[in-house]
């Protein structure tokens, strides 16, 4: 649940969390440092860790509305990924350091002395350590920051069908605009597909691994699509270009690829059906624009 967590209540958890305890020598125990070996870190990235990072990504999606593309879009990028990556590193180590030593002497298989309850880890350790408070604070936050999130989703899925709209792989209705210039139409569509995707998930974590290796699969595209702009269209002026092409682009292709490996195949298999779906819609489209 603490993927739902607004920032300042992540923030604010890790310094009431660590105030109440601090014990050092959990970092060394039940196993030593990585205790599960890098297996153990590659079951995290698709476990929470990617999906927590993808706060740049709107950044990216709306590009095209920013006044200063070539200086504000990196600068966007690289300060979203970094305030992420602190943030969720102090989140790991704080709560490492916040465990029962008694819990992890023998091992991790139940650090937290019992299983985490439905709200999530955070939620336990703070009962845990009498900050209930805490614990309550942080199921309301839960209950209100995912709003803002929703918001800024169905806007960068919006802008997204508005393209597609405009281009004809899609209905053209999609890039229809009122007296505003709001696209209300690619904003309902992208309201209802974001609610019906709710559905084939029995929980918040089999949700994360499917938009995660979703995304991943996104971002694999991403290079090879520039890789043949780059080739076709090289001399073109562009308000941002890549630093580095031949070395960032086929790193960011295996990159991407690794995580839906990491994935495992019970994820992958749906989003391959979701793709061949999505292909033939692609394809209509594409026919449509061409006749």
């Amino acid at each position: 649940m603490f993927e739902n967590f607004s920032f300042q209540a992540r923030a604010f958890a890790v310094g009431v969390i660590a105030a109440l305890q601090f014990n050092p020598a959990n970092f060394h125990a039940g196993g030593g440092f990585l205790p599960f070996g890098f297996h153990g870190v590659f079951a995290a990235l698709t476990g929470g860790v990617v999906f927590a990072l993808q706060g740049f990504e709107q950044a990216v999606q709306l590009a095209g509305e920013a006044r200063n593309p070539k200086r504000d879009l990196s600068r966007a990028i690289i300060t979203a990924m970094l305030i992420g990556a602190v943030l969720y590193s102090l989140l790991q180590f704080v709560m490492i350091g916040a465990l029962e030593p008694r819990n992890i002497v023998k091992g991790w298989s139940m650090p937290l002395g019992t299983d985490p309850s439905d709200y999530g880890a955070w939620y336990t350790l703070a009962l845990a350590l009498g900050a209930g408070w805490l614990a309550k604070m942080l199921l309301v936050d839960a209950v209100i920051s995912p709003a803002g999130t929703g918001v800024v989703y169905v806007a960068t899925s919006a802008r997204l069908s508005y393209a597609l709209g405009e281009e004809r792989e899609m209905p053209t209705a999609l890039a229809s605009t009122n007296k505003n210039g709001v696209p209300v139409v690619s904003i309902l569509v992208a309201a209802v597909v974001g609610t019906l995707a709710f559905g084939p998930f029995k929980s918040w974590n089999a949700l994360v691994s499917v938009v995660t290796a979703a995304t991943a699969i996104m971002y694999a595209f991403a290079p090879l699509s520039l890789a043949a702009l780059h080739r076709v269209d090289g001399g073109r002026q562009r308000s941002y270009r890549v630093p580095m092409p031949k070395i960032l682009l086929p790193a960011a292709f295996c990159c991407a690829n690794l995580i839906m490996y990491w994935g495992g195949f019970d994820t992958t298999w749906k989003l391959t059906a979701a793709m061949a779906v999505g292909l033939v819609l692609f394809a209509i489209g594409a026919a449509r624009g061409l006749a």
